[in-house]
């Protein structure tokens, strides 16, 4: 989240298209060595690609070699986006199908991006009072109206409580282990009640 990567050729590979091409007996090239172009037909909604010191814009074409070379960056936006996307068409190249300047569409895909969040947000309390009452010598379910936080950078199972001094005038356990005092939980544990 925020940062930037560069797009490596195990990321964007079109090598195979060429290989392919060439040993297809399907696919006959009368004698000419194909050549790709490729083209950004979207860019990412969450962030910036650059080619070299160029930014990216949709219709733009870059090549193979580019990509090899390290040039292709993808600049993250800082949003709390999990998913991010560009669009991307490979053309065989006119010169290659002995049409010169009619380049011929191969295929269109789009080129997923993950992005990883950062924990840069403080969680929030929903419970307006956390506490419970409970009689001496019962047990009580501690659940989700005692005690919620979220965070939209995580998970409730990720969201970790830990106890600090569980020796006062009871214990807390899981339903399941009723004999183990328990040291930490998570919210997904209290909104399982």
């Amino acid at each position: 989240e925020g940062e930037n990567v560069t797009i490596y050729p195990q990321n964007l590979n079109t090598t195979g298209i060429i290989d392919f091409l060439q040993t297809s007996p399907v696919v006959s090239m009368a004698g000419r060595r194909p050549h790709l172009r490729l083209k950004f037909t979207n860019t990412p909604l969450r962030g910036v690609l650059s080619l070299g010191s160029k930014t990216v814009t949709e219709g733009m074409y870059f090549s193979q070699r580019d990509v090899d070379m390290g040039l292709l960056k993808y600049h993250h936006d800082h949003s709390d986006s999990k998913l991010d996307r560009l669009g991307l068409a490979a053309y065989l190249t006119g010169d290659s199908v002995g049409t010169p300047g009619k380049d011929l569409l191969m295929f269109e895909t789009t080129l997923n991006i993950t992005i990883t969040p950062v924990y840069d947000r403080m969680p929030f309390l929903v419970t307006k009072n956390p506490s419970m009452v409970v009689v001496r010598g019962q047990a009580k379910t501690i659940n989700a109206d005692m005690l919620e936080v979220r965070d939209q950078d995580t998970v409730p199972e990720d969201i970790v409580y830990t106890i600090l001094d569980n020796s006062l005038q009871g214990k807390i356990v899981f339903r399941d282990r009723l004999s183990h005092s328990v040291t930490r939980f998570t919210q997904r544990d209290v909104n399982e009640d």
